[in-house]
């Protein structure tokens, strides 16, 4: 293997140490402190061999930059943390290059030296909630990544484990010094002698593995005779064995027409897709796609939605058939690119819409393109087109909530109005109704509605067919024609019944 990935619970962290090699190899550092892990770490003079940058190890300073940075700091191990450093350092800290920090977020522009740059071996540090992750691949192997490529690959396994907005990585020195021993034959060795190294110690057992890669997608093989698995992509590489026919695999990577499965290389021409279960909400509503083409204006195209939020809407339009079909087709029109508006999911009486991807930012909370509203939640419009029942796009509304918390790991609490983002009256039918926003938020938790006596009957009489605008009947403020024609609908109904 030429890149290993080691993820560690901070409860199982004992001690944390930077540790000087003094001309020692790796082996000798990692033999004479028994340490579990053992990563390459700080950057240093290749002349004079001093360290540069910011540098502390154990109370002693050894080198200071003269300014501060990003940095990650501790006192023991378990309680190491980014923060600015040397002022706000604590007995040891390192500085490296800000691949993640408060300041620095998912597919913000990087900062480094000529040197850090180019497809090199890497070594990295990423902090993910309760979880340390280290991370070290080999120079000159398919797994050398560009700064660029290190920092969103440690996007993609830390929000397996946190939000991406939470996540804080620090890259240190790369190329040929890359190198690491986690235990049980995860080692890279170069063979160079660095100057420096970071050492974890753990409680028995104190590594999780890391969780497996995310799937691009399940695939059937089809020919009759099966399909090689090669080493590489491509007829020129090695056989490695073979899937029959009917074979289900996971496809990783897609390079040059073949896909990466977790036993080698297949060709993608006799790979056919198995489609993925339609998503279905616990009332029974089956989640339609409708996505927004890529490259259009009001569909970003920035997948780094951490899903922290719900944002509700209501689409305004009270136009007879204004659902979410044709809320779907108004997105996809010219008059929806150029108003640059975007939400993830359409709700009506009796359909759910997706637009967007979860995870993709989209232009409809109000507060600019890099507000919090449209870049940490998804959003949901309900129809109140006429014709439509309001209630009932509520629940299905509600029901669409409670999957994605269910998906996404929200809370009750994160359910925003559009209002909470901008200031804007929405969702306004909701927000003009007293207490509407209390009982659709106790939909979203799965809560039994207050039916009332009144509901009940309106409800009856709507299924009868004697009433045709039921949320009229339910607000209990009545015409006296309205009434006059009620209670001739009803006559007629009971001398049919005669």
């Amino acid at each position: 293997m030429s890149k290993y990935i080691a993820v560690i619970p901070r409860a199982a962290i004992t001690r944390a140490a930077l540790v000087e090699a003094g001309g020692r190899s790796m082996e000798q550092v990692k033999a004479a402190c028994g340490c579990q892990y053992i990563l390459n770490a700080w950057f240093y003079d290749t002349i004079t061999g001093r360290p540069v940058g910011n540098l502390k190890i154990d109370g002693t300073v050894k080198a200071d930059a003269g300014w501060n940075c990003q940095g990650l700091t501790w006192d023991a191990g378990e309680d190491i943390r980014m923060d600015l450093i040397p002022d706000r350092g604590r007995a040891s800290y390192i500085s490296g290059v800000e691949l993640l920090t408060p300041t620095r977020g998912p597919g913000k522009a990087l900062s480094y030296s000529p040197e850090y740059g180019g497809t090199r071996g890497r070594s990295a540090v990423l902090l993910a909630g309760a979880r340390v992750i280290l991370y070290c691949s080999g120079d000159g192997t398919a797994d050398a990544k560009t700064p660029e490529g290190l920092r969103d690959e440690l996007v993609t396994i830390g929000c397996r484990y946190d939000q991406a907005a939470n996540l804080r990585a620090l890259g240190f020195d790369a190329g040929s010094s890359s190198n690491c021993d986690f235990g049980d034959g995860q080692r890279i060795s170069s063979g160079k002698r660095v100057k420096g190294y970071l050492c974890i110690w753990t409680t028995e057992g104190g590594q999780e593995p890391p969780d497996k890669e995310e799937s691009m997608g399940k695939y059937k093989v089809t020919p009759s005779i099966g399909v090689n698995i090669r080493s590489g992509p491509g007829t020129g590489y090695g056989k490695a064995g073979a899937y029959p026919c009917g074979a289900v695999v996971d496809v990783l990577e897609e390079r040059d027409g073949w896909g990466r499965t977790d036993k080698g290389w297949v060709s993608l021409a006799y790979l056919a897709a198995v489609e993925a279960p339609q998503r279905v909400t616990d009332n029974g509503i089956a989640i339609q796609e409708h996505i927004i083409p890529d490259g259009r204006r009001n569909r970003p195209g920035r997948d780094t939605n951490p899903d922290t939020y719900i944002t509700i809407h209501e689409t305004g339009n009270a136009a007879k058939g204004a659902d979410a079909a044709a809320h779907g087709a108004y997105l996809d029109s010219a008059a929806g690119e150029d108003d640059l508006v975007s939400w993830h999911y359409t709700v009506d009486d009796h359909a759910i819409v997706q637009h967007l991807p979860d995870y993709e930012t989209a232009y409809h909370a109000g507060d600019g393109k890099d507000g919090p509203g449209n870049t940490t939640s998804i959003g949901i419009e309900i129809c109140v087109n006429a014709g439509g029942d309001f209630a009932q796009a509520q629940a299905n509304a509600a029901s669409l909530v409670r999957l994605l918390m269910k998906e996404h790991g929200i809370q009750a609490a994160n359910i925003k109005q559009h209002h909470d983002w901008s200031g804007k009256d929405c969702p306004k039918t909701i927000r003009a109704t007293p207490g509407a926003w209390e009982a659709f938020l106790a939909l979203c938790r799965g809560e039994t509605a207050n039916v009332s006596d009144l509901d009940t009957d309106v409800d009856t009489l709507a299924e009868a067919g004697i009433i045709n605008s039921p949320d009229y009947w339910r607000a209990g403020d009545y015409s006296v024609a309205n009434v006059q024609a009620l209670i001739g609908k009803m006559a007629d109904y009971v001398r049919e019944d005669d």
